[in-house]
């Protein structure tokens, strides 16, 4: 006989799902920040936005709509998929042959309404409500939502996603892509880049503050809970504490963000530590790539800005193993001493990084995936605040990124 539920492990099952979605919508919004920062126009932010909302959830196919010139109808300018585009070509072909006036599709009805349309299963509905019913059900396309992106009142470009199979609307679900895009709303609306930069990270400190409290919160709760088992007490330990972490970048980075403010607190750190934990966090998220360690520098203690050296360790990680070989990705990260102080190294042996892409590899304007990021222009920038100097080597054996630490004697 199966043992009721109580109360009680309903309550601490909740605030688990609760935790996980939104450490995702941070996740997500992260990575929306640095993409849309980097964007150069609206066309191209909208581009990473439809591709990153995708990568962190279910969605399969996303594509942006945007009005004509003459604004009468509507254009498709992109689609993106997770799986072979093989799938999804045929779908595409008809995607990229169809404009559609106000009111018409599942994109112009959006347009028209500017409001979020959800369809629970596209192959069962007729060509009135869903032009490309037949090369949906070619595709095996099912569950559908549009989102309108509004600037002023005005919608500037519709936003439709798909699913691979069929699902009632969920209004997290629509709630969570529709504050994603409203959040984002500042960039289409300000020209100006510099200006731009300013409101968005008041925004950005604004919209991540509170969640990460609330995060904290239920966190400390549900490690005060003794019904929990050891492992899962541990695990909620690692959030916990990159939860923190998260919230001490967000406040140095605003104070950074102001001249007229006072610069971070240092403190005293273990490098070899340090990149331990940052390690342990890129194995989480690339089990598949085999990360080793070699401390040769022994005890190693600097005096800095804890949440932004982390930062610099966690990008160039992050980059290694993302970008190591897809078969069997292997990164190597040292930590030696050399004349000048303290010498960190993190090796991938994925493929070189393209010649043209050499000169521009600490900017924001691409990166070697061939979208746009932010993560080893973070790295330069928070290097050259240090007065750390950044390198790199690429070549047919695999890339080698350095950062040279000195200490402060030297």
């Amino acid at each position: 006989m199966r043992t009721p539920i109580s109360q009680e492990e309903t309550n601490d099952r909740k605030h688990k799902e609760e935790v996980v979605l939104r450490e995702q919508s941070l996740s997500i919004f992260h990575e929306l920040a640095n993409s849309v920062i980097a964007s150069n126009d609206t066309a191209e932010a909208l581009k990473e936005i439809v591709k990153i909302i995708c990568q962190f959830t279910e969605w399969q196919v996303g594509e942006v709509w945007m009005p004509s010139p003459d604004g009468s109808r509507l254009a498709h300018i992109f689609q993106w998929s997770k799986s072979d585009g093989e799938q999804f070509s045929n779908f595409l072909k008809t995607t990229q042959n169809i404009t559609f006036a106000q009111g018409i599709g599942l994109p112009g009805r959006v347009w028209k309404n500017q409001a979020v349309e959800w369809i629970t299963d596209v192959k069962k509905e007729s060509p009135e409500i869903f032009l490309r019913v037949q090369a949906a059900q070619k595709a095996g396309l099912s569950a559908a939502a549009g989102f309108p992106v509004l600037t002023q009142g005005k919608v500037i470009a519709v936003i439709v996603f798909f699913m691979l199979k069929p699902r009632e609307k969920d209004e997290d679900t629509v709630n969570f892509v529709s504050s994603l895009v409203q959040k984002l709303e500042i960039f289409f609306e300000n020209k100006n880049k510099n200006q731009f930069r300013e409101q968005f990270i008041s925004v950005l400190g604004h919209q991540t503050r509170n969640p990460l409290t609330a995060v904290r919160w239920m966190l400390e709760n549900l490690l005060a809970n003794s019904n929990l088992k050891e492992v899962e007490k541990q695990e909620l330990k690692k959030v916990y504490k990159e939860n923190l972490n998260l919230m001490k970048l967000i406040s140095d980075l605003l104070l950074l963000s102001r001249v007229e403010n006072p610069v971070p607190q240092t403190e005293t750190i273990d490098l070899g530590e340090e990149i331990k934990n940052a390690i342990e966090s890129v194995r989480k998220k690339q089990p598949d790539v085999l990360v080793t360690f070699e401390n040769e520098a022994g005890p190693a203690t600097i005096s800095t800005v804890k949440s932004l050296a982390l930062q610099v360790f966690l990008n160039i990680l992050h980059n290694a193993a993302e970008h190591a070989d897809k078969e069997q990705g292997k990164v190597a990260v040292k930590l030696q001493s050399s004349k000048q102080g303290i010498l960190f190294s993190c090796y991938n042996n994925g493929k070189p990084i393209p010649e043209e892409m050499r000169p521009l590899i600490f900017t924001k304007v691409v990166s070697t995936a061939g979208g746009a990021g932010l993560g080893l222009f973070i790295v330069k920038m928070i290097s050259d605040y240090f007065g750390w100097q950044v390198s790199f080597d690429t070549g047919e054996g695999g890339t080698t990124f350095y950062v040279a630490i000195p200490r402060p004697d030297r």
